[in-house]
Parts: C-alpha cells; structure tokens; sequence
C-alpha cells in the first residue's frame, strides 16, 4: 500500500483508523510469532461472528458452552462491540479491530479458528481455519466482495451441487476445501420457536429482509439507487401509510429486518401500527435474534440475500423483491435466476399487494417448488450442524 496516495485518496483520520485496526495487529502478529512458532499448540478456539453471539459463529459458540466443550478447550470470542454481558469459565474475548500483543500471544497457539466475516492471517501450518460464511448461499455476486485466503482449510457450503458457484464467489482453489456439515445457524430451525410477545396481537406476520445497499464498510455502496426508507420498492413515507392501512384491514404485521451492515444514518425510519423497523440492537433489546424472528413468521420477503435460502428450512411462502435488479452493482452468481429461487418476484407494488393477499388467504403455489429447491440446495436438513462440525474437528 503507497501510503502517500492512500492518503490523498481517504484522508488522514480514515488513513489512521485503517494503521491502528490492520496494519498495528499485523505488526505485533509478526513480532509475536518469532517467539511462538516452535511452541507446541493450545487447546483453544477462536470464533468470529459476522455480528457478536450470533450467526454461525454465534451458534457454534452456543453448541460449545451448552456440550461443555470449554472445560476442555479455552473458547477465544473476536467481538466487535462492547461486551455487555458475562463470559462462561474458561472463555475469553478481544475485540477485533483494538490491537493487542496478548491478542497476537494467543491466538498464535490456537489450533482451531472460525470465522463468519473477518478471516485474520493463520500464525501456523497446523492451525485449521474454518469459514462458516454469514449466507449458506450467495444468490448476490460476491467476488471481488468476498475473497477467501488459500491458506483456510475448510468453506462451508450446502452441497455438493453448488460447490461450483461457491468455489468461484469466494475465489477458492478447488473444490475439496468445501465442507458440507451443514450451518450451525440452521440448527435453531429444528427446534420448537419461543413465543414472540411483541408480535402476538397480529393474526399473521410477514419478514422483510433485505440485504444492505449501503454500508459494509467504508462508504460501500451496492446500488445505483437511493433508498431513503432503507427498502427497496417503497419510497416515501406515504406509500408506508397506505400499505399499513391495507396490512392492519387484514391484520397482518410487517416486520422489516433491517441488514446489520445497512447504514441507517440518513434513513427515515418511523414505525406504524402494522409496520415496524427492526435493527439487530432492537432484538437485542428484546432478548431475541433473526432466527427466532423468523420461526414466528408467516412469510418471507427478501431479495438477493442469503436469508431466503436460510428460509427454506422452515417451508414457508417467500417474496423475492427484485424491483431493483437493473441499479443493483454486485449482479448475481448465477445466470439463471428461476432454477434458484422458489417464490413470487415482485417487481411492482401491486405484485407486493398481491403477495400480502395469498399470505392472507393461507394460498400456497410454491410448496412444490421450495421442497424442490430445498433437496437442490442442502444437503444436510436436520439440526445436527454443530455437531457435525466439531467431529471434523474432533473435538
């Protein structure tokens, strides 16, 4: 990296963030791995979550505590805010992006790393990386987004019949780093949900999650458009009013999951009486996540995320929202879209009125076709992930 014209192109205070979160820990990794590399390896593993205490890393972390894996092994959490509650025996936290030569001490004598988001460097040949993704499947391109160190051992992928698609996302070097145990994260869709009250006096409800435009990262933009309610289709807060009069006529409850990664800092986000936005602090607060979310829907709207996918296992309708194809920059990993999605595509308000209608009227065209998508996708559909994963690591 030329200093000088990074520099001119990002500005100091930028320039500065990226030396104290990267380029300090890449110095006291190397510093720290003079002194380790003839050290015999510690029973530890680190696990990063794509955001903390959930997704797959999220969900491994539970299995663990939950098995009393940490009585054997010390368990290493990479948070990325502030830690608010308290850590079981025998685990232990940095934070990611906060340098730190105990951090480097560390984690050069873990034998197991897994990582949702952030694949950091592998201190050791014997060490084993694992990246367990934060979408079982890119329907949205990720290269040049997305690309995976040759250096980690094992990518999860669904099955063995979107290897490919995988191999060529995330830049992988052959097929055989693919993993198929399944996600941890789809554990949880085996289980029996826990009530929701926050969405008991609604007879239905309807997700909506779709995936970021804007944010990621440093002034990342995916999209040509501009959504000032954070969603695409829907511009003003007008056509919010009308739509939540036509959803509370039927008593239906909009719940719009809003992406971890979408900036929200110049959205317009009011809440109606049958529409609510939902950021991951808000079911925080009300002690709950994304899959218990969605195991106390109806049905699903989403787009080029991962999430419909994820869908899947719990066979219910899905709305593919693809109003916004043509300004979308990533374009998509595969070039036929109908053989990977199993639902209606609205591309217009009237196709959402009438998405909202067949979920009202309990019609369901695309059983068939999702239980044909499902077999396609996933290999494993069971609630065994976790499991499955700690044997190939042979803990």
């Amino acid at each position: 990296m030329n200093i000088v014209s990074y520099l001119k192109k990002n500005g100091i205070t930028h320039t500065l963030k990226i030396i104290n979160e990267y380029k300090m820990q890449e110095l006291f990794d190397s510093l720290v791995s003079i002194f380790t590399k003839q050290k015999e390896l510690r029973n530890s593993i680190v696990i990063e979550c794509h955001t903390d205490f959930e997704n797959n890393g999220g969900a491994f972390y539970d299995y663990l505590i939950n098995n009393e894996y940490n009585k054997k092994y010390k368990i290493v959490l990479l948070l990325k805010d502030k830690l608010v509650k308290e850590l079981p025996e025998n685990v232990d936290y940095f934070y990611l992006r906060k340098p730190s030569l105990r951090k480097s001490y560390v984690m050069s004598l873990s034998k197991f790393f897994t990582f949702d988001n952030d694949m950091l460097r592998k201190y050791r040949k014997d060490q084993k990386h694992f990246y367990l993704t934060h979408g079982c499947f890119p329907l949205k391109s990720t290269i040049g987004k997305i690309t995976v160190p040759n250096y980690v051992d094992f990518v999860l992928s669904p099955s063995g019949n979107v290897d490919n698609i995988i191999v060529k996302q995330f830049g992988l070097t052959s097929k055989e780093q693919c993993l198929h145990t399944g996600f941890p994260c789809h554990d949880i869709f085996y289980s029996k949900p826990e009530p929701l009250v926050f969405l008991s006096n609604y007879d239905k409800k309807i997700i909506w999650a779709p995936t970021f435009r804007k944010g990621g990262g440093y002034n990342r933009n995916d999209s040509t458009a501009s959504y000032p309610l954070g969603i695409p289709l829907l511009e003003t807060l007008d056509e919010l009013a009308n739509l939540n009069t036509y959803l509370s006529q039927r008593d239906i409850a909009l719940i719009v999951k809003l992406h971890p990664m979408q900036d929200i800092s110049d959205l317009e986000l009011k809440q109606f009486s049958h529409i609510k936005f939902l950021t991951n602090q808000d079911l925080n607060r009300k002690n709950t996540n994304l899959y218990q979310l969605l195991m106390n829907s109806d049905a699903l709207l989403s787009d080029y995320s991962a999430i419909s996918y994820d869908y899947l296992h719990l066979d219910k309708p899905i709305g593919y929202v693809f109003s916004d194809l043509n300004d979308y920059k990533l374009g998509l990993s595969v070039d036929n879209v109908d053989d990977y999605i199993a639902g209606d595509k609205i591309l217009s308000f009237n196709n959402l009125l009438h998405f909202i209608d067949n979920i009202y009227l309990e019609i369901d065209k695309n059983k068939e076709k999702r239980k044909e998508l499902f077999n396609k996708i996933f290999e494993k559909q069971d609630g065994e992930s976790c499991e499955r994963l700690a044997q190939i690591m042979e803990l």
